[in-house]
């Protein structure tokens, strides 16, 4: 795991409108081979789409960071 990533750009905005949610996909910098796709408010358009990736980032890492990592049994 590398310790600084150079930032994560916005890859894609997608809107699936029969299941009314929006998904964006961030691309790390430094490695362009890891991504995640978080759902944003739906129809979130394009001016506002920095700040809910970057909400939605947060809230990931949030969630992430509270799990407790167990061995296998």
């Amino acid at each position: 795991m590398g310790t600084s990533s150079g930032g994560i750009t916005i890859a894609a905005l997608t809107h699936d409108f029969i299941r009314q949610r929006s998904t964006v996909t961030l691309i790390w910098d430094a490695d362009p081979e890891k991504s995640v796709a978080l759902f944003v408010p739906f129809r979130c358009g394009l001016d506002e789409v920095r700040g809910e990736a970057e909400k939605a980032l947060r809230e990931f890492s949030a969630e992430i960071a509270a799990i407790p990592v167990k061995e296998a049994k």
